[in-house]
């Protein structure tokens, strides 16, 4: 009886020691899950302070850009975006580390505050992101703006030049015209004789060049003589585009026209025979006379809002596009290609 008392004893004192290191085990785990989950809430602390701080450095720079033109502040937006960008996902990191804070009742509170901060300062990032958005759309929206002005400018700047090469050319062709009237005509130049002219008889084919852009096609042709009472834009049909017009000479360039074939006729045996008004047809060939072009309209063209205008001795027929939301968002800008078709 003694033995089997002592042997109960010593079996108590052995579970009591089990158990006694089991809880110093368990205790030993709480601790370092409370070391771990406050280092982790105490990281994330500093990463909240550290963003707020640098998000409102980020605003200050949105609010007040300092930056001289167009080019630098879409670097500058696009500098902050990548900024901002890092920000958000420092933030979401954040998040996931605090999940993993569990088994320590003493941080819950402490955890559920700094949970709150993080993701009020995640609302703050996006909708910094989403101003960001807004002023880069803005920004390249002016960048192409004033890239088209420029491209004008310079297409008006090379028109210009164009103009006055020809009205040079002309001005020495009736100089040397001039110069050869060294003797008296036999045929007066009276002014029945040129009105008699039907300049209109001449076929005149201009050539057209066709340009395109994201809202528009532009078919463009230089007519110097052309008159804007004397051209015509209308629909030939729901497909299909005609510009029409007459190139008639001016009173004295269809006196120069005359007279020059009027001293062809007496100088020259070879147009003995032939008329005078048969002469100064020939000379204004392919400068003065009747057109008309077609031109297949694309499936995409607004036929109610097309117009035209001319300037300096150039036609210009606008064709505005509908515009089309791409399938897809390119990564690099595509190459514009002419639409099969528009010209016949």
């Amino acid at each position: 009886m003694s033995v089997d008392n002592n042997n109960n004893k010593e079996e108590e004192e052995e579970e009591g020691e089990e158990g006694e290191d089991s809880n110093k085990a368990e205790d030993k785990e709480h601790e370092e899950k409370l070391r771990k989950g406050q280092l982790t809430i105490n990281r994330v602390a500093a990463d909240v302070s550290s963003v707020r701080t640098q998000l409102q450095q980020l605003q200050a720079t949105v609010e007040s850009p300092n930056v001289a033109d167009r080019k630098g502040l879409q670097r500058e937006v696009e500098r902050l975006q990548h900024a901002s960008l890092g920000y958000t996902e420092m933030l979401m990191r954040d998040l996931l580390a605090l999940d993993e804070v569990t088994g320590a009742d003493e941080l819950r509170p402490l955890r559920k505050t700094t949970v709150k901060e993080v993701q009020s300062l995640l609302d703050d990032v996006d909708g910094l992101r989403g101003r960001l958005a807004d002023i880069h759309k803005s920004v390249l929206a002016d960048l192409k703006e004033e890239e088209e002005k420029e491209k004008q400018r310079k297409e008006a700047e090379a028109e210009e030049e164009e103009a006055k090469q020809k009205q040079k050319e002309e001005e020495e062709d009736a100089a040397a015209a001039a110069d050869d009237d060294d003797e008296p005509v036999e045929e007066d130049l009276d002014e029945e004789s040129v009105d008699s002219v039907d300049w209109s008889t001449l076929k005149l084919d201009p050539e057209f060049h066709i340009a395109q852009s994201a809202d528009a096609y532009t078919l463009t042709s230089y007519l110097p003589h052309l008159n804007e009472d004397d051209v015509s834009i209308e629909l030939a049909s729901d497909s299909e585009l005609r510009v029409s017009g007459v190139v008639l000479p001016s009173r004295e360039q269809a006196a120069q026209l005359w007279h020059t074939a009027s001293m062809m006729k007496q100088r020259d045996a070879r147009f003995a025979s032939a008329s005078v008004t048969d002469l100064a047809l020939r000379g204004a060939a392919k400068r003065f006379g009747r057109f008309s072009s077609r031109f297949a309209l694309p499936s995409d063209a607004i036929a109610d809002d097309i117009s035209g205008n001319l300037r300096r001795g150039y036609l210009r027929v606008r064709i505005p596009r509908r515009r089309v939301a791409p399938r897809y968002a390119p990564a690099f800008p595509q190459r514009q290609f002419r639409p099969p078709g528009l010209f016949w």
